[in-house]
């Protein structure tokens, strides 16, 4: 006899010899009073309740970005500090030269009194060159971690502050010993390579970019020997424009230009762009009588630049027609009589980039004017064509002399010369100093962001990976419990089957 059938009341149960049901609830039970012990026991020990990604696959993957986060922060953070740490050594440096640089304009303007003889200059000089060699000293020796900061080499250096590879600020440290400073034309003239473009602002056919300003809109050279049918602006920059010295050029087959005195019948669009750091002017779908001539766009410079005769100016140019001839011009205006110098006049169908150098023969302050056109060669009805400008520079013909490496103070005008100059070299260390001092506060302001940022993240990771310790003791103390009872109940379980033995005696 196996088995046999007990009934109480409407509930049966059934003796059996092969399954202990009693028993077998009594293991599973102790078993997960067991596991959530352990797991317990784990977070309290680990102080985490995430050990595994199987407690929480999404809040492992989230924690998991949060510490990356964190751990870039703190390294942006200790890299803003390293890139101060440098800015801070430039900034002693860039005071100590201007404390020489402060004892050598005193040298000069006591050199220029005329109380004293070529001895005393000579002892003034002395002193000055050897105050001059220390700034040179700096320049070549100044460094952080092993990092010349003030030779030039010190540029496009970035300072990696934050944890994504977009989160950085470049550095750019001018070189600043004696010969790169006190030099005159580089104050008076910006933007040689039309590189700064932003912001740009239009007001009607009006633009202004960096530097420059752009008149989209035709202009004549010269005269009016139309008789006043043209009706076209004559002036830039508040003064006529030069007459142009081949204003009728020749087609192939020898017809001859009447010039830019007429307005198109039809006046196409007048614009500008950026080519690759270089100023495109161009102008299309002009309408014209055949054989006309259509200056226009036009850009002119902003500041002017004080020239002295010797001094030379230099520019790249290229142009490019639109089915015909280009015919451009290009000159500097004397911003006081109006006065002009030729830089380039020449009509063509298409140049290569060429090299324009002029000596400068009058000295006083020019703006630069360029002047886009086109010649309907064809003489036919449809005109336009592209000029480029690149590379405007200025060079001074007084050479070395007008940086602070070359002055001397042996007799009076050197030395009213050495006051001038020092005077600039100090205001471009003033300005170094401020890019410096401007740089150090945004990077300290980085830091603050990224300080609370980091406190901020923690808080939320630790939402996510800290175990609640409350929680986690009363679910041990529960498992605890329920062990003990199981333990007890797979005792009485098995105890249970002794029944059998008395039915089978």
């Amino acid at each position: 006899m196996n088995s046999c059938v007990v009934s109480v009341g409407e509930e049966k149960s059934v003796l059996s010899a092969n399954t202990n049901m009693g028993n077998l609830w009594a293991q599973d039970a102790l078993q997960q009073s067991r596991r959530l012990s352990a797991i317990a026991q784990t977070r309290l020990s680990t102080g985490s309740k995430l050990n595994y990604a199987a407690d929480d696959a999404a809040g492992t993957s989230l924690s998991s970005k949060i510490t990356a986060s964190i751990i870039g922060t703190k390294r942006g953070i200790q890299n803003a500090a390293d890139a101060i740490g440098a800015l801070d050594t430039i900034d002693t440096a860039y005071a100590s030269i201007n404390d020489m640089l402060i004892r050598m304009k005193e040298l000069s303007l006591q050199s220029a009194n005329g109380t004293y003889n070529s001895t005393d200059r000579l002892l003034m000089d002395v002193e000055r060159a050897a105050l001059l060699t220390e700034i040179n000293s700096i320049a070549d020796s100044s460094k952080f971690n092993s990092r010349l900061l003030l030779d030039g080499t010190f540029k496009d250096v970035i300072a990696q502050i934050g944890p994504s590879a977009t989160e950085n600020i470049e550095i750019d440290i001018e070189k600043i010993e004696g010969v790169a400073l006190g030099k005159y034309w580089e104050l008076g003239f910006d933007n040689n390579d039309f590189s700064e473009t932003t912001p740009v602002t239009t007001s009607g056919t009006t633009v202004s970019v960096p530097g420059w300003t752009i008149e989209l809109s035709q202009v004549a050279l010269g005269p009016d020997d139309s008789g006043g049918a043209g009706g076209i602006s004559r002036t830039i920059g508040g003064f006529a424009t030069p007459t142009d010295p081949t204003p009728y050029p020749t087609s192939p087959s020898g017809q001859v230009s009447r010039g830019d005195d007429y307005a198109p019948t039809t006046q196409g669009t007048y614009s500008y762009g950026f080519v690759d750091g270089a100023m495109r002017l161009f102008s299309q779908g002009l309408r014209v009588n055949g054989g006309d001539v259509t200056h226009g766009p036009y850009i002119i410079s902003d500041n002017s630049v004080s020239l002295s005769a010797g001094d030379s100016v230099q520019f790249n140019w290229k142009a490019a027609n639109g089915g015909d001839a280009y015919d451009v011009y290009a000159y500097l205006l004397e911003t006081t009589t109006g006065a002009t110098i030729e830089l380039l006049d020449d009509t063509a169908r298409n140049t290569n980039w060429t090299p324009v150098d002029v000596t400068v023969s009058t000295a006083g302050d020019y703006k630069f004017v360029f002047v886009s056109g086109t010649f309907d060669e064809t003489f036919g009805t449809v005109s336009g064509a592209s000029l480029y400008i690149d590379d405007v520079a200025v060079t001074s013909a007084s050479g070395p002399e007008v940086v602070v490496e070359y002055i001397n103070v042996l007799d009076v005008d050197s030395a009213n010369t050495a006051v001038e100059i020092i005077d600039i070299a100090m205001e471009q260390v003033a300005t170094h100093r401020a890019y410096v001092g401007a740089l150090t506060n945004r990077l300290s302001s980085a830091i603050n962001y990224s300080t609370t940022a980091v406190t901020q993240q923690e808080i939320a990771n630790g939402r996510i990976l800290d175990a609640d310790y409350a929680f986690e003791m009363a679910s041990l103390a529960k498992s605890k419990i329920l062990q003990n009872a199981a333990t007890n109940m797979v005792y009485k379980a098995k105890k249970s089957k002794d029944l059998l033995l008395y039915l089978i005696e």
